[in-house]
């Protein structure tokens, strides 16, 4: 094979030309993309940095509102009010009484059962007999079930003890029911 000056040379170039090609993708090219991948990385810190941050910032914000809800939700008296069960047992009584006389009945008796916990809460029940006419009965489960705290009527046993006087507003109902709301247990 002749063997020229620019053949040799062009061999040579060819030569440096492919080492330099293959140096650049297996060392300098690896090195770059390593670069490039973690740059990324940082700008993509950096954006969590940013959003961490302001979230950080509205935090006492957040919890001045989670406080405000707690304090709205407590004074809104969807429980019963007491320390204890029979305090909140004796409030619902006296609810109870004064609601019943208010609209034309009569409280026979009135029965407090032992409080029962359910999921955090206490639940107070009391069996409640009283008397009274078609509309008081109406008036008086309207008033318990609309009204403040939540409370929840079960079992109602409806009597006529004087039977059944057709066109007369005087008929005379015994009315038994189970009457219970809830109570927050305090915590320790």
């Amino acid at each position: 094979m002749f063997s020229t000056p620019i053949t040799s040379r062009l061999a040579a170039l060819l030569l440096l030309v492919t080492v330099t090609l293959a140096a650049y993708m297996f060392a300098v090219e690896p090195i770059l993309s390593g670069y490039s991948e973690t740059e990324s990385e940082i700008e993509t810190a950096r954006d969590q940095l940013a959003r961490l941050e302001r979230a950080a910032a509205m935090r006492p914000a957040l919890a001045k509102h989670i406080e405000d809800f707690e304090k709205d939700r407590a004074s809104q008296g969807y429980f019963l009010a007491g320390s204890t069960d029979a305090l909140a047992a004796a409030g619902l009584q006296d609810q109870v009484q004064a609601l019943v006389t208010e609209n034309g009945g009569a409280v026979q008796s009135m029965q407090s059962m032992p409080g029962v916990d359910e999921q955090g809460l206490t639940r107070i029940t009391l069996r409640v007999q009283m008397t009274g006419t078609t509309e008081t009965l109406l008036d008086v489960l309207y008033a318990l079930e609309s009204g403040s705290p939540i409370l929840f009527i079960d079992d109602v046993d409806v009597q006529n003890r004087d039977g059944i006087e057709t066109g007369s507003d005087t008929d005379r109902l015994t009315i038994a029911l189970a009457l219970s709301g809830y109570l927050r247990k305090e915590a320790p």
